[in-house]
């Protein structure tokens, strides 16, 4: 997301049963940043409960935590929901971050928090277990800020921010953030390829060693070209990926192409080698690769082909050839 720019967003009123917004009104829909208000945005009716929303977010320091408070009107009861655009410039939380953000406790059906004085419980999760305190301060009726400072944070520790609060008698539980570290997009100073962070992976999950450090053993394996010897031997290839364009927040995602190449004498062994590395791959999930003291993680391996056997070369050895094909999303190195 950035700052000094209009964003213009879409949003939706239907309710339960789906009723939607009254036809005489429009929605409400106010800026806040950090959880302090800011200002109104335009709202516009775009028809069937689907209205679009053009906001200008001001010039403000990074690390600010962007939302809009929507108010409207649905069968008579009023209703709230918080939409949250991210942090400013900020792909990730890290160690001793301020958090400051807007929560609300209106449910879907208009049923508030009993105003009987007794704020809203918040919860901070570090990796699913109990972490530091929050602070809750109320703004409004139904309308409250959440303020709390990291605790210290590695890369894939994830935050959790979880609300509890009393509607109509009924004990209501929510998520109102989540988030992980080092959760972004790798920037252009990445300092090894992305088949270079695969190949680590693979030779972690003993699919092969690094030809440098076993001369002598085979399934060595190589990235961008594979020589001669030995017979058996796997490469990585760069090949063609994936940009996804930005989300709300400001983040780029990216899906990185791959290709693995199998080479051996038999075609059994390939193929079972092959398949190994397919199945190795299948659970590759926020996985941290360390490579000359830098740190990436591998968010997600997806394989877009099974593994395939593209026959014999056409010298004299006469080696059997697979390969299996695919993208991965990789986070910052921190």
């Amino acid at each position: 997301m950035r700052f000094g720019t209009t964003h213009s967003f879409e949003i939706t009123t239907t309710g339960i049963g789906g009723l939607v917004q009254a036809a005489d009104a429009l929605p409400v829909v106010h800026l806040y940043t950090n959880g302090t208000y800011i200002s109104a945005s335009v709202v516009s009716d775009l028809g069937s409960g689907r209205y679009g929303v053009v906001s200008t977010i001001p010039a403000s320091t990074s690390g600010q935590y962007i939302q809009w408070l929507v108010t409207w009107v649905c069968d008579t009861l009023t209703r709230h929901r918080v939409v949250n655009g991210g942090f400013h410039n900020v792909d990730s939380i890290t160690s001793g971050q301020p958090v400051l953000m807007l929560f609300v406790t209106v449910n879907q059906m208009g049923v508030k928090q009993d105003d009987d004085g007794a704020a809203p419980t918040i919860r901070m999760l570090k990796n699913g277990a109990a972490s530091s305190s929050v602070t809750v301060t109320r703004l409004s009726s139904s309308l409250y800020r959440a303020t709390v400072t990291l605790p210290s944070l590695v890369l894939g520790d994830s935050i959790q921010l979880s609300q509890s609060c009393v509607c109509d008698t009924l004990v209501l539980d929510t998520t109102i953030f989540y988030d992980i570290c080092g959760q972004g997009d790798l920037s252009s100073t990445m300092l090894h390829s992305p088949v270079e962070i695969l190949r680590a992976s693979l030779i972690a999950g003993g699919l092969g060693v690094l030809r440098s450090e076993s001369p002598s053993e085979d399934w060595p394996i190589f990235v961008g070209h594979m020589p001669d010897a030995p017979d058996s031997a796997i490469c990585v290839y760069d090949t063609a990926g994936v940009k996804d364009g930005r989300l709300m927040t400001g983040k780029t995602i990216r899906h990185h192409g791959w290709q693995i190449r199998v080479r051996t004498t038999a075609y059994d062994t390939g193929f079972v080698k092959m398949a190994m590395v397919s199945d190795y791959l299948d659970t590759v999930l926020r996985e941290i690769v360390v490579i000359d003291e830098t740190t990436y993680v591998i968010q997600a391996v997806i394989q877009t082909s099974g593994p395939v056997a593209v026959g014999q070369e056409p010298d004299v050895k006469r080696r059997e050839n697979f390969t299996l094909n695919g993208m991965m999303t990789l986070q910052s190195a921190i």
